[in-house]
């Protein structure tokens, strides 16, 4: 039995969503290591990592690409804002057949000195901000811009004068199975993104009593993983941003 046109298209949408998300899953690995010297001297060593795949195919337009641009542009930024406050700065790109990866490191020889007023604009808390009279580390994640599908009741009404072509005959199915389709994508999405994990290694003075993630007025507590002398903090970035991809603050506690 021939399927209806409408199911037809739906059901090569779905399997071009489903293929694109198949390559995307677990696609980025983001982690960063600080290790706060009793010197008072911070070591910083970022890396966002992610499949030679997404480079060739382009899946990543919008998302991998667009952050690996940001990190270029960070070297910049970070001399311009920093300056003599921050030492070897070096940024550098590895790939190999499975994966590509952006690497920055650097070094800042006085940390808790450092004019942290000049971290506002920052589009990853490469450097994060250290409040010594509350003791706390904090590491602040800008809102992002979120695409929602536009809303059925702000559309525009057709003309009452003007006489609406007639609708195909299989219009209704496809528009439904359309919408489906789409709350569908949007939920397979949400999941895959969910994988998304931000990992935050601590050492050296960077030991903490507690953590939390702080959404506006909510507060969630985290528990860190110790790995021998260092501490991990793992962090659902995307799930934590939400649909509406809201700032947040992850707060370091120190002892």
């Amino acid at each position: 039995m021939k399927k209806p046109a409408g199911q037809t298209k739906v059901a090569l949408k779905v399997a071009v969503l489903i293929s694109t998300l198949l390559v995307l899953t677990g696609c980025f690995e983001i982690t960063q290591v600080l290790s706060w010297g009793a010197n008072d001297t911070l070591d910083v060593h970022w890396i966002f990592r992610y499949p030679t795949s997404i480079e060739k195919t382009g899946a990543s337009q919008g998302a991998g690409n667009d952050l690996a641009s940001q990190i270029e542009d960070t070297k910049k930024n970070i001399n311009d804002t920093l300056g003599s406050q921050v030492k070897n700065l070096s940024i550098k790109k590895t790939e190999t057949e499975y994966d590509v990866s952006q690497e920055m490191s650097f070094t800042v020889p006085r940390y808790s000195r450092l004019n942290f007023g000049k971290l506002e604009g920052q589009d990853f808390p490469f450097v994060p901000v250290y409040n010594a009279a509350q003791k706390e580390v904090v590491f602040t994640f800008k809102a992002v811009k979120t695409e929602k599908p536009a809303d059925a009741d702000d559309a525009e009404a057709p003309d009452a004068t003007e006489e609406a072509d007639a609708p195909p005959a299989d219009a209704t199915t496809d528009d439904s199975s359309g919408q489906g389709m789409d709350v569908m994508g949007r939920q397979i999405a949400k999941m895959m993104l969910s994988s998304v994990r931000y990992q935050i290694i601590l050492g050296g003075r960077m030991d903490p009593r507690r953590v939390i993630i702080r959404k506006g007025d909510k507060e969630t507590v985290i528990k860190p993983v110790t790995l021998d002398s260092m501490i991990m903090i793992d962090i659902p970035l995307y799930a934590v941003y939400g649909e509406d991809g809201e700032a947040f603050s992850v707060v370091v506690m120190l002892k």
